[in-house]
């Protein structure tokens, strides 16, 4: 059993932001178990760190993409077996956002540069390792500096535990 201060680590296996066609390759996630949760009390916890490294669009310009708003705060959900779903929510610093960056040559030639931010609500699968994954998560733009970025981007990804490797929910 998971006890309250746990650190769960989590990697990604596939990340794209799929209308804008932003593709990262490499990602971690930190989480902190905040609470452990019970039959009428939510598991509660804190991402602490979340990065995107290697990112691309799909006409070959080079992206950085940076999280903003760290941190968050998340709660996970019971559904079947030991599945359940992680909701992604503000902590102290404003919601969830993401801020993306393209261009040929950056960080001196910016061709797109757009943040967006949402609440998105990720699927949790109990497996060894367990996985999280977010199919059309949606995030809304907040700032279009560029003036070329969609209105949403809907996000597609799945992290796989690295630490501890296995996980499941329980109804208790």
């Amino acid at each position: 059993m998971l006890t309250t201060g746990t650190m769960l680590k989590f990697a990604v296996e596939h990340n794209e932001f799929t209308n804008e066609k932003y593709f990262c390759e490499g990602s971690e996630t930190q989480i902190e178990l905040l609470s452990t949760g019970s039959a009428t009390e939510t598991v509660k916890a804190r991402i602490l760190n979340w990065t995107l490294t290697t990112c691309s669009i799909a006409v070959d310009e080079s992206c950085v993409v940076k999280i903003e708003n760290l941190p968050y705060l998340a709660e996970f959900h019971w559904t079947t077996g030991g599945d359940g779903t992680m909701t992604v929510g503000p902590d102290k610093n404003g919601e969830p956002s993401i801020r993306v960056e393209c261009g040929l040559m950056l960080p001196l030639f910016v061709t797109r540069a757009c943040t967006y931010s949402g609440k998105p609500t990720l699927l949790f699968k109990g497996a060894e390792p367990a996985n999280l994954r977010a199919e059309g998560a949606s995030f809304s733009i907040v700032n279009n500096v560029s003036g070329n970025c969609s209105a949403t981007a809907p996000w597609d990804a799945t992290f796989l535990a690295k630490s501890p490797v296995g996980i499941w929910m329980a109804k208790e």
